[in-house]
C-alpha cells in the first residue's frame, strides 16, 4: 500500500515547462487554472558576491532596483501592483536577491515589463541613493537585533568563517559608493544572472510575450566560481553575544559542494533527527526551545540543531547521543518508508500554494542542481543503506562545530 502511495505522490501534478535564451537568462513555466499570476525572480547576487568593506551591497542594490530605470519612475513597479491589488516583496539572501511578486492575470504584460525594465541600468540620483541608504540602514538595524537573526548570523560566521557566506547581507557598511552600486548592479542584475519562474494560466500569447521581451538582450560577462573551498575544521568553544536573552546550545555540520542527492538526504536526516530528538525531549523533559533545520547555499549545505534555553550540557549530551545512533545502524525499512513520504507529502502541499512553489522551483534548480522530478524520483528509488552511507560519510568531527551562546552586557 505505501508503495503505491510513494507512487501516486511522485507522479507528475501541473505542467511545468523550461526555457533558456541564447543570453543565459532561464524561465520556467507552471500552468494552472488561477486568476492570478506569481512571478518569482533570482538574481545570482547575494551577499557571497560583496567586495571587501562593503557588506550590505546586495540589500542596498536590491532595494534600489526599485529607483526606476531611463523609462520608469521610482517606485512605480510598486505603485503599479498596490493600484491593481497585487504586491511584491524582496529577499536578500547569501546567494540570490530574489523578487517575489503577483498580480491579475490580466496585468500580465506590464508586470513582466517592470521586471524586465529592472535589468537595464539604473537612473539613480545622488541624493536619492543618500536619502535611500539612510532609511535602509535604520531598516536594517532593527533587523540586526533580532535574536534569531543574531543566532542564525553566528552559526554561520562559525561555519563559514573563511568564506564570503560569513558576511551579513544586512549589515551595511558606510563606504558603499553610488559607484559602488551601479557597477554591482551592472554586473549582476542582468540575464546571465536570472531565473524567472511564472506560475499562472498562461498561453501561447504569454509565452510569445516573454520571448519577445527578454530573449533579445545580450548578457554582460559574469563569471562565477565553479567551486568554493572551505577550512575543514572542529570547533568547540563558548561565546559571548551581545544582546542576546537566555543561552544557546548549537551544533552544526558542515558539508562542501553536496550533490542533489546530498542536498535532499540531509533533509530527510533534518525530519529524522528531530523525530527521534522530540521523542528523547518527551521523556527526559528537558527545557528550552529547539530546533534542526538544513540549510541550503550554492556551493555548501548544514544540517544544525539549534536550542535556546535549558542546558546547554544536558542538550549536548541528548543531541550528540541521537546523532550518534543515527550513525552507528541504519534506519529501519518501516521507518525511512514514513519518512520519504512525510517528505514527499510536504513538496506536494507546497506545490499547491503557487506563492511558495515559485522559490521553491527556483531553489531546486539553483541550489539543489537539479529539478522537483529528480528529487521526486531520487527519494522514491533511495534506500535505507543508501541513505545511511550517506549520511555517515557526510556528518563527522571534522565538520562539525559545537558551540555555547551566552549573553553579554545589556540588550541594546
Amino acid at each position: 500500500m505505501k508503495k503505491l502511495l510513494l507512487l501516486f505522490l511522485v507522479l507528475p501534478l501541473l505542467a511545468v515547462e523550461t526555457i533558456k535564451f541564447p543570453n543565459g537568462l532561464q524561465v520556467v513555466l507552471v500552468k494552472r487554472k488561477i486568476p492570478a499570476v506569481f512571478l518569482t525572480v533570482f538574481y545570482r547576487a547575494g551577499s557571497f558576491f560583496e567586495p571587501e568593506g562593503k557588506s550590505g551591497l546586495s540589500y542596498l542594490t536590491g532595494m534600489m532596483s526599485f529607483a526606476g530605470s531611463q523609462k520608469t519612475n521610482p517606485w512605480e513597479q510598486i505603485f503599479f501592483l498596490e493600484r491593481v491589488g497585487g504586491r511584491i516583496n524582496v529577499n536578500i539572501t547569501r546567494d540570490f536577491v530574489i523578487f517575489e511578486s503577483y498580480f491579475p492575470r490580466e496585468e500580465f504584460p506590464l508586470g513582466l515589463w517592470y521586471e524586465h525594465e529592472r535589468m537595464k541600468p539604473l537612473n539613480l540620483s545622488r541624493s536619492f541613493f543618500h536619502n535611500e541608504k539612510k532609511r535602509l540602514k535604520r531598516e536594517a538595524s532593527l533587523y540586526l537585533q533580532d535574536e534569531d537573526y543574531k543566532i542564525e548570523n553566528v552559526v554561520y560566521s562559525l561555519l563559514y568563517s573563511n568564506s564570503p557566506y560569513s558576511h551579513r547581507p544586512l549589515d551595511i557598511s558606510d563606504g558603499i559608493t553610488i559607484q559602488d552600486l551601479e557597477n554591482f548592479h551592472s554586473m549582476y542584475f542582468q540575464p546571465a544572472t536570472a531565473l524567472m519562474v511564472i506560475i499562472g494560466d498562461l498561453s501561447t500569447r504569454e509565452t510569445s510575450l516573454i520571448t519577445r521581451m527578454f530573449s533579445a538582450p545580450a548578457s554582460r560577462q559574469v563569471i562565477f566560481p565553479e567551486k568554493v573551498e572551505f577550512q575543514t575544521r572542529s570547533l568547540n568553544k563558548k561565546l559571548l553575544v551581545r544582546g542576546l536573552k537566555t543561552k544557546v546550545y548549537a551544533r552544526c555540520y558542515r558539508i562542501s559542494s553536496p550533490s542533489c542527492l546530498k542536498r535532499y538526504s540531509l533533509d530527510l536526516a533534518e525530519l529524522y533527527l528531530r523525530r527521534k530528538i522530540k521523542g528523547k525531549v518527551l521523556k527526559k523533559k528537558l527545557r528550552g526551545d529547539w530546533n534542526v533545520v538544513s540549510r541550503h547555499l550554492v556551493y555548501s549545505s548544514s544540517l544544525c540543531v539549534v536550542v535556546k534555553g535549558g542546558d546547554p550540557l544536558a542538550w549536548r549530551k541528548l543531541v550528540s547521543q541521537t546523532i550518534t545512533s543515527m550513525k552507528v545502524s541504519p534506519i529501519k525499512k518501516t521507518e525511512f518508508s514514513a519518512l520519504k513520504l512525510s517528505y514527499i507529502r510536504k513538496i506536494r502541499e507546497d506545490e499547491m500554494n503557487p506563492e511558495v512553489w515559485g522559490l521553491k522551483l527556483g531553489e531546486y534548480s539553483l541550489i539543489y542542481h537539479c529539478s522537483q522530478e529528480d528529487i521526486l524520483g531520487g527519494i522514491s528509488l533511495l534506500n535505507s543503506d543508501a541513505f545511511w552511507n550517506m549520511i555517515r560519510k557526510s556528518i563527522y568531527p571534522f565538520n562539525r562545530i559545537d558551540v555555547v551562546l551566552l549573553p553579554w552586557g545589556k540588550r541594546p
